[in-house]
């Protein structure tokens, strides 16, 4: 039986598997026909030896920020078979790590726009095939965001905030429980970092609230959604 101890995140711990990358993620701006490479730097900060495989799966991220992983060249935006890795079977020992090399060949065929795969370094223990009971596999995934033109104005980037909701609770005396989902989308034909915030004010009682959500990406012709809550 095998366990996925972390899936996306930079870093992956579970049972002795501890490894990170840096940078958490890659981003290409290439014409079609044409290469470009990168590298990602991949840590073991455990305790005990690692394999290392590298892969490419594909991704999608829901309005509800929820992340699902497929076999890569399934979606439409994937970049499965452009990418190859200078090496996708190695071995780290306990505080080594390991420069890898993320080649992207573009076809020349390629239409202008965005697209995304995830690169994908998974570890495991050396002795996993003689080990029995539950094995634990630690991922991390790279997202590999990339944007194909023959030149800039080619490229739009725009994103609008399509719809607001406000969900109010029971009143207690002047005060109430507020929820306000904003959803984003992306209106662009390539990827696009934003970074959100929540400022409530008003109420009898002069409510102010302000929320930071930070950054994230939302995919070419996408919503993403943000909800703020406050306790009245």
């Amino acid at each position: 039986v095998a366990a996925v101890a972390a899936a996306f995140p930079a870093a992956s711990r579970g049972q002795g598997i501890d490894i990170a990358a840096v940078p958490s993620k890659l981003e290409f701006t290439v014409r079609p026909g044409a290469e470009q490479t990168q590298t990602v730097k991949i840590y073991n900060q455990g305790a005990a030896e690692s394999r290392v495989l590298a892969y490419v799966e594909d991704y999608s991220i829901s309005p509800d920020n929820q992340i699902e992983f497929f076999p890569g060249g399934t979606l439409d935006y994937s970049i499965a078979s452009w990418v190859s890795f200078s090496e996708s079977d190695f071995t780290l020992e306990p505080g080594g790590s390991r420069e890898v090399t993320v080649k992207l060949s573009v076809p020349a065929d390629a239409s202008v726009g965005g697209y995304a795969s995830l690169a994908v370094f998974e570890a495991h223990h050396p002795d996993e095939s003689t080990a029995e009971g539950l094995i634990t596999v630690g991922r991390i995934g790279i997202p590999l965001l990339t944007t194909v033109a023959l030149n800039p104005s080619e490229i739009k980037h725009e994103g609008a905030i399509v719809s607001m909701e406000v969900e109010k609770g029971t009143w207690v005396l002047f005060r109430t429980d507020i929820r306000v989902t904003t959803t984003f989308e992306n209106l662009g034909n390539t990827y696009l970092h934003y970074h959100a915030f929540t400022d409530i004010k008003g109420g009898l009682l002069g409510m102010k609230h302000s929320e930071d959500h930070g950054e994230s990406t939302a995919l070419a012709r996408t919503q993403r959604k943000v909800t703020c809550e406050v306790r009245g």
